[in-house]
């Protein structure tokens, strides 16, 4: 069995070492030469607020260190399989699916497998006509106005999960998500938050709810994106159009889509533009 505290010092002492930083310079944050030296070489541990204070100095994602790679890609198999399973299996080798997480949910009695099981039967019900009682539909929506720390596994299910919720929860769930970035925005989990939050945009624009997507969208044009953020740049700024074109001035802003469409076609990819324009032009 691997021992998890030299898995973790191991990997603290890469990220260190690439962010050009010496054990010295951490030495205040954790006490002492030692302590870090030791950590890294598995002979000991750290506590949670020095580990904490170490990994937000070398600007990482505390999970990124701390995750447990087996268990992460067993959860990556397994959302491999379901997607799998929607596109080239039958409607009952997909609910034997959801029946295998269901299963792994009663004996680990952990939630993760709840919600990823309630998620596939939402989307059973988009793919296959399935009826799913209120009471069901309740108890998702309740899950995540529960959740008081989001996580990117969170975050994903809640945009796979957008079209079940009336307009104010997307807003209300939106702007709790807003509320998570960094600002500015920077880093893989920033950008999971911001194209989610594109994504309920695009929902309640599809249901010509002008004042809730005026909002998201204005809350996302102010949070000062990096340019390496191009994807969701364009998107915002092609949202903000198809804002005006229903709600505002249809013709100029038309122009104006179709020449956001034209860049994307030729930064990223003409999928995505064409993909975009099925969706609202």
């Amino acid at each position: 069995m691997k021992n998890d505290h030299k898995d973790i010092g191991a990997k603290f002492k890469a990220i260190r070492k690439q962010r050009g930083l010496t054990i010295q310079q951490l030495s205040e944050i954790a006490g002492s030469n030692a302590s870090i030296s030791d950590f890294e070489n598995g002979k000991s541990s750290l506590s949670m607020e020095v580990l904490l204070s170490l990994t937000a100095e070398m600007c990482v994602n505390f999970d990124e260190l701390i995750i447990q790679r087996e268990r992460y890609e067993k959860l990556i198999s397994l959302e491999s399989k379901i997607q799998d399973e929607l596109l080239h299996g039958t409607e009952q080798s997909f609910k034997d699916c959801i029946s295998e997480i269901d299963n792994t949910h009663q004996t680990t009695h952990n939630s993760l497998y709840w919600i990823l099981a309630a998620s596939c039967k939402v989307l059973g019900m988009e793919q296959y006509g399935w009826s799913l009682s209120e009471s069901f539909m309740n108890k998702i929506r309740d899950y995540f106005f529960s959740i008081e720390i989001w996580t990117v596994f969170d975050i994903a299910q809640f945009g796979l999960l957008v079209e079940i919720f009336n307009n104010k929860s997307l807003f209300l769930l939106s702007r709790e998500l807003k509320d998570c970035m960094q600002t500015p925005p920077r880093n893989g989990f920033d950008r999971v938050l911001i194209d989610t939050i594109l994504e309920t945009i695009s929902v309640l624009l599809k249901r010509r709810e002008k004042k809730y997507s005026d909002i998201l969208i204005n809350l996302i044009e102010t949070c000062d994106m990096p340019l390496y953020f191009m994807y969701q740049i364009s998107r915002t700024k092609f949202l903000r159009c198809v804002w005006k074109y229903y709600f505002y001035d249809s013709i100029h802003s038309l122009d104006e889509a179709n020449a956001i469409l034209l860049s994307v076609e030729t930064l990223i990819s003409k999928a995505v533009a064409d993909s975009w324009a099925t969706d609202f032009l």
